[in-house]
């Protein structure tokens, strides 16, 4: 995992020692490490903010520091979706459609539910 290292820091001494990357790559990791801008901005951001912000000065890092941050937050939605259905799926809920519930559950949105409440009136008048 040393080799990942300029990922999590790159302006780290040891991150150009022991990344393997292609020449232009490293060639763009000792520009980015020796700017002090950059490395206040990284200071202030987690490495996944971080990279997005600098792709247009230094493509080919970002392009390879992107396939070492990816796998982890798709791998994290995936097993969140998987057990979110099996906690919905139980005995006395077998109901084979579940995307609109799935959909709920997985959401980064915080439904306010107290202004859906006052939308509604709870018993209707005949």
């Amino acid at each position: 995992m040393e080799e990942y290292d300029w990922v999590r820091d790159p302006f780290s001494t040891f991150a150009t020692s022991t990344c393997r990357l292609s020449g232009k790559a490293e060639q763009e990791l000792v520009e980015l490490s020796c700017d002090r801008t950059l490395k206040i901005k990284f200071q202030e951001q987690a490495p996944y903010q971080f990279w997005p912000t600098v792709a247009v000065e230094y493509p080919v890092l970002v392009k390879e520091a992107m396939k070492v941050l990816l796998p982890f937050p798709t791998t994290y939605i995936c097993e969140a979706s998987f057990f979110a259905l099996a906690a919905m799926k139980t005995k006395l809920r077998s109901r084979l459609e579940v995307e609109n519930d799935l959909r709920v559950c997985l959401s980064t949105i915080t439904p306010r539910i107290d202004r859906l409440c006052s939308k509604k009136q709870a018993h209707p008048s005949h």
